[in-house]
């Protein structure tokens, strides 16, 4: 596990701890870090028929992509049944997932985390992917996180960024406790106002009192 990798992680298992500690939300909704997400579904054709094997002539292929922190609710799932033979998995997608029929949680907040640098390549390839699955969800926010760099990445990330619903720099260092936490605090604001004010709220169902 790299460095980025152990922030997100402590930053992960913060934002937990403090939805946890707040009545509004931690009845429905959840923090986890480096999980897959559904990314694209196509209609492809079927391979199994190009084999000689008697199913459908196309099939549904769905791909997933590891994202660093995504807060999602406990009781918003799907399964995607792959014991189908019309439903595959994309090449290294759903690698994780043992079972035949896997549940693939609801995404409603992604924070991407880069610390120190980040090149236009992963800029581009970032809001690429955010752009992919909020067709997928619509009522997705997608967010980078850049941490700890004094360097000007606003025309950068302007550019090549237009998927981001936020772009948040945190002039904080991640190397201590009070860093790990004041990261969390911010990040932790953005996800009650993204999940109190936004429209999409509406999609799930939260009424007036659980605000």
């Amino acid at each position: 596990m790299n460095k980025e990798d152990i922030i997100v992680k402590k930053i992960a298992e913060k934002l937990k701890e403090l939805l946890n500690n707040y009545q509004p939300l931690k009845e429905k909704f959840d923090v986890g870090c480096h999980i897959n997400i559904l990314k694209d579904i196509e209609i492809i054709p079927n391979p199994d028929t190009i084999r000689g094997k008697k199913t459908s002539k196309f099939c549904l292929i769905v791909g997933d992509a590891e994202q660093d922190i995504v807060v999602y609710r406990k009781d918003c799932k799907i399964e995607i049944p792959f014991d189908n033979c019309n439903i595959k998995k994309a090449k290294r997608s759903f690698i994780k997932m043992k079972n035949h029929v896997p549940h693939v949680i609801i995404p409603y907040i992604i924070f991407e985390i880069k610390y120190k640098k980040i090149n236009t390549h992963q800029v581009t390839q970032y809001s690429s992917m955010a752009g992919q699955m909020k067709e997928l969800f619509p009522h997705l926010s997608y967010s980078l996180v850049i941490i700890d760099s004094f360097a000007d990445y606003s025309e950068k990330v302007g550019r090549h960024g237009k998927n981001f619903d936020k772009i948040i720099p945190l002039l904080i260092d991640p190397d201590t406790e009070n860093g790990i936490k004041r990261i969390a605090d911010n990040l932790f604001g953005s996800i009650k106002t993204t999940i109190n004010y936004q429209q999409p709220m509406l999609f799930f169902g939260i009424s007036e009192s659980e605000k």
